[in-house]
């Protein structure tokens, strides 16, 4: 399970068009750090992640399910 602080990879490209339009592309394989977990209310079941990408050109996490992301090692 992740945690927030947990470093983790993107396994998916993130286009700016798609997420934020003043972002940069982000290729998947980028490194990033959970900063806040979002969580079902009723079952506690994660619905995503929220991921501060090094790449970011601000303060914006990115929303990531849980199968767009791993761990690094």
């Amino acid at each position: 399970m992740l945690t927030i602080g947990t470093r983790v990879r993107t396994l998916i490209d993130l286009t700016s068009v798609d997420w934020h339009p003043e972002q940069p592309d982000i290729p998947a394989g980028s490194l990033g750090t959970i900063d806040a977990i979002h969580r079902d209310r009723l079952t506690g079941r994660v619905i995503d992640y929220g991921v501060m990408l090094d790449a970011s050109v601000d303060r914006l996490s990115a929303a990531m399910n849980p199968d767009e992301i791993e761990a690094t090692q």
